[in-house]
């Protein structure tokens, strides 16, 4: 049976979207006046292309590990609602987040949805992995 940490595969599932602005063969980001990435907006067909991609990357990264260790019997548990750590400790995981990150989003949808289709299961009032 393998054991999959859910919220990392989702995560690598879900490519930076920044990479797509490509002009001459070569990547750039947008700096403000601060110095930090400007994030780019999207339409929302752009935004339901770019969950498609990522969850056929998370598919594809559960096929993968299928492969390799000869067996689809798996749990993949991801974050729930609560986190018994953020009740014993406000500071628990608190240097995270501090700028806009698009890819966040996503990640969440790409989760509700392994949840739906029962690929995963939340993991509430306790660690996923």
């Amino acid at each position: 049976m393998l054991i999959i940490d859910g919220d990392v595969a989702i995560y690598h599932s879900c490519k930076p979207r920044y990479l797509d602005s490509l002009k001459d063969d070569t990547y750039f980001t947008e700096l403000d006046s601060d110095g930090h990435k400007i994030i780019p907006t999207y339409s929302e067909e752009e935004d339901r292309i770019y969950l498609e991609e990522c969850w056929q990357n998370l598919k594809n990264k559960l096929n993968f590990l299928f492969d390799k260790f000869y067996t689809d019997n798996y749990l993949m548990a991801v974050a729930g609602s609560h986190n018994y750590r953020n009740y014993m400790y406000d500071l628990y995981k608190a240097n995270r987040h501090k700028r806009p990150n698009p890819v966040r989003g996503c990640v969440r949808s790409i989760r509700e949805r392994a949840i739906k289709e029962e690929l995963a299961i939340e993991s509430a009032y306790a660690e996923a992995d």
